[in-house]
């Protein structure tokens, strides 16, 4: 029997577990409901295994199981509101740039995830918290990228520069991230 990713319910997972799970299904590859069953039930830990356990005892059940657990952990808002709280607890970066590795691929990972429940890329309260997190120097730095991007003069856009501007997109923040990830590990490069 194939496995798949165990899944304890955080949304942030569930669109990668529940696609490796029914991209593997018996209705795909041939397994029994009873194997479907226990495939699941092998995956299955924590809240998101408490949530289910009652139902489990029955093959019949199944669909009913996948039903309930999409309905807490694959909805639009749970996992919106789990990119928030990821948000929330990411770290600020420094002026030197030393957490750019893990912030720019965090916010790729939550561009990808926002990609796949809506394609929507905007997301401005998100890209405001992220935004935030900038040293001031590379929030004037991201204005000048999305300001070169959209084909704006970068004086039209100097005016908002109070505050730093956060409109713009998740895919957008990811690209200027990714390049400030690729820029330093340039410069690491030269200066050695």
């Amino acid at each position: 029997v194939m496995n798949v990713n165990h899944f304890n319910g955080n949304p942030l997972k569930w669109l990668t577990f529940i696609t490796a799970y029914l991209d593997t299904a018996g209705s795909v590859c041939g397994f029994t409901a009873t194997e479907d069953m226990d495939r699941l039930r092998a995956a299955l830990y924590g809240p998101a295994l408490d949530l289910v356990r009652a139902q489990m005892g029955n093959v019949q059940n199944l669909d009913g199981i996948l039903g309930t657990l999409q309905l807490s952990f694959g909805e639009t808002h749970a996992i919106l509101s789990a990119m928030e709280a990821k948000v929330a607890s990411l770290a600020p970066l420094n002026d030197r740039l030393d957490n750019i590795a893990s912030f720019a691929g965090q916010v790729d990972h939550l561009r990808s995830i926002n990609n796949m429940i809506e394609g929507r890329p905007h997301r401005p309260e998100l890209v405001k918290r992220l935004v935030a997190k900038l040293p001031l120097r590379y929030g004037e730095e991201w204005l000048l990228y999305k300001s070169s991007r959209a084909g704006e003069s970068p004086s039209s856009l100097y005016q908002s520069m109070v505050t730093i501007p956060s409109d713009g997109n998740l895919n957008e923040l990811a690209d200027f991230l990714l390049y400030l990830h690729e820029r330093s590990v340039n410069l690491g490069r030269n200066v050695a």
